[in-house]
């Protein structure tokens, strides 16, 4: 019995990372029938669904999904921190174009007891939204990042950074798509491997985010990344709303000399307008120096 919980644990690990051959032939190792009514059961039913969605067979993640959820409410032990399976669900409908059901099964998710942690409420948002109007998208988004960034959840965190880009990229807000597409690069990094951005951000248009090769030829071609002290003095000035002609004054400077310090500021800090900014550099601080105000 006991078998389930291993293989489930391995088929989630390999499907995260892309390894889906290797998590086929996990799913292939004969188990008792016995450990389908316990616990261990519903773990590997919930892992071999998030297989079969990885691998785009949604009815077969339909069919797990659902055995999950009527085995923990035959148990009396419908708890979406234990086993969150309508959202699992949901994402199913999702894949099969029925937001109308996905919705109704995130919105009951949330109205369960224990459902109010910042991981289950941060998941079932990430896969509200893909049943909301793109126009909701965005700060549906941004909430659920804000809760799984709480939650210590880093690869939930990297779905709904990687959704959220593409929620700004489709409706146009190409900045912001970047600027989340690169925060969810660098936490997916943070995972320890490369496999777990190419699948998330899979999709995404080539400017949304900087991959790992043209990160590491960035850093060749900076010996540090870090602002120099002219550079924050013209950062902190444009950021503030300072155009180039006044920062020039401000600072004895040529409006040229601006213009050249911005283009290296927004190099180092992965922005692309002065909107950017001032988040950039609270991003970028550096020890012992003051917040920009």
């Amino acid at each position: 019995m006991l078998i389930g919980l291993p293989i489930a644990t391995l088929v989630m690990v390999n499907t995260a990372l892309s390894r889906h051959e290797r998590a086929a032939e996990l799913l292939n190792h004969l188990v008792p029938e016995a450990m389908f009514d316990t616990a261990f059961g519903t773990l590997y039913l919930r892992a071999r669904g998030h297989h079969h969605l990885a691998v785009d067979r949604a009815l077969a993640a339909l069919s797990d999904f659902q055995a999950c959820g009527q085995k923990v409410r035959a148990w009396e032990a419908d708890v979406p921190t234990l086993m969150p399976w309508r959202s699992d669900l949901a994402e199913a409908y999702l894949r099969l174009a029925r937001p109308e059901v996905a919705r109704e099964l995130v919105a009951r998710q949330m109205e369960r007891p224990g459902a109010q942690g910042a991981f289950i409420r941060g998941i079932s948002i990430r896969v509200q939204e893909g049943a909301s109007e793109i126009s909701q998208r965005p700060k549906l988004l941004k909430k659920a990042v804000d809760l799984l960034q709480g939650s210590g959840n880093r690869l939930e965190l990297v779905r709904a950074l990687a959704d959220l880009s593409r929620a700004h990229h489709t409706l146009g807000d190409f900045g912001q798509a970047r600027t989340a597409g690169r925060r969810a690069v660098q936490e997916a990094k943070l995972c320890h491997t490369d496999a777990v951005s190419t699948q998330l951000l899979r999709g995404l248009s080539g400017d949304a985010f900087v991959s790992a090769k043209e990160e590491s030829e960035v850093k060749r071609d900076d010996a540090s990344t870090a602002l120099s002290d002219a550079e924050r003095r013209v950062a902190t000035l444009a950021a503030v709303g300072h155009t180039n002609r006044e920062i020039a004054r401000k600072l004895y400077i040529t409006v040229s000399t601006v213009e050249q310090h911005l283009t290296r500021i927004y190099r180092k800090l992965q922005v692309s307008s002065r909107d950017e900014l001032l988040e950039g550099l609270s991003l970028r601080r550096e020890p012992g120096r003051a917040p920009v105000e």
